[in-house]
């Protein structure tokens, strides 16, 4: 298969997300970072970026759903979710750090 060029597209202030990415046969890491302000209060936010062809009535080629939790204990809480397969899901219980 040929590489896709995705252009992202963030559906939340906070999330960022590269302004483009090419799809390659194999696997292709996508960094999302959360600003400052997903973290200023305590509550849970979710964000969505979502990847688009040139062909956009079509609709997103995928979409990266991010939530981000703040807990209100002032602890620090740690997941890591490794690599997911395409249509994979994961979901991870807060570990309370103690560092």
């Amino acid at each position: 298969a040929a590489p896709v060029e995705v252009t992202l597209r963030s559906g939340a202030d906070w999330l960022a997300a590269p302004a483009r990415v090419t799809l390659a046969p194999g696997s292709t890491s996508i960094t999302l970072r959360a600003g400052p302000s997903a973290f200023a209060e305590p509550g849970v936010r979710t964000g969505v970026v979502t990847g688009w062809t040139t062909d956009t009535a079509a609709g997103p080629l995928f979409r990266l759903v991010t939530t981000v939790v703040v807990a209100d204990t002032g602890a620090t809480i740690v997941a890591d979710l490794g690599r997911l397969a395409a249509g994979a899901t994961a979901r991870a219980a807060p570990v309370h750090c103690c560092c």
